[in-house]
């Protein structure tokens, strides 16, 4: 079986982005006028965030404090 945490790499990466920045859950959504539940989508990786509008993925980046192109996952070097 693969590495345990294979699937949690979105969520950990995104959560770790969010919490770098000082939000709970619950404060970014507020921050972004999104819900709570949005947000839980995002880090648990059930949100392509290629595929996110571009003024949300501005938003999100400018409150984590990161660039947009650093909210999508590096690519899977195994998908070709």
């Amino acid at each position: 079986a693969g590495h345990p945490l294979k699937n949690e790499i979105p969520f950990s990466r995104f959560g770790a982005m969010r919490v770098a920045a000082g939000y709970t859950q619950q404060a970014l959504a507020d921050e972004l006028g999104i819900t709570l539940r949005q947000v839980q989508k995002f880090e648990a990786g059930d949100i392509d965030m290629s595929r996110v509008q571009l003024g949300t993925a501005l938003k999100l980046s400018a409150a984590l404090h990161v660039r947009p192109e650093d909210l999508i996952p590096p690519a899977d070097p195994g998908d070709k």
